[in-house]
């Protein structure tokens, strides 16, 4: 499984965050379809919080589907297929372009200047790669 971090200073509940990062985990390969996760009691010990935050976590990704429980085998990733994967994956993407354009926003800049500044930085960084495959060739 891959390491979980929580941030205690976040404004983002603890259970979130956990959850957030099993979604991240799997939308990047980390954590594999049918993996078993860490018993709710020994990751509570290793991030230092309180069991029934890590439970209320699970408990909201079964709700969602995306975690399975079994007597005796543990809480394992379901296997997904791959439309349910690539809604992960994309879910994933939208809310860190949503974290990033609200921290944009909150500097002071305005949509129409993030567009301009994205749309530019898009078209050299797609210039870039066309370069190197240029090169490659």
């Amino acid at each position: 499984m891959c390491e979980i971090n929580i941030d205690l200073h976040s404004d983002v509940p603890i259970y979130k965050q956990i959850m957030e990062q099993i979604k991240l985990g799997i939308a990047t390969n980390q954590i594999k379809p049918g993996e078993r996760l860490s018993s709710a009691r020994d990751l509570s010990t290793q991030l230092n919080v309180n069991q029934g935050t890590v439970v209320r976590a699970y408990r909201e990704l079964r709700q969602d589907g995306i975690l399975q429980s079994r007597c005796r085998r543990g809480t394992t990733i379901v296997d997904f297929d791959s439309s349910h994967d690539n809604f992960l994956r994309n879910d994933w993407l939208a809310q860190q372009v949503n974290e990033f354009m609200k921290n944009i926003l909150g500097r002071g800049y305005s949509i129409e200047e993030f567009q301009a500044e994205l749309q530019l930085q898009m078209l050299n960084f797609t210039l870039k790669i066309d370069d190197k495959a240029d090169h490659q060739n």
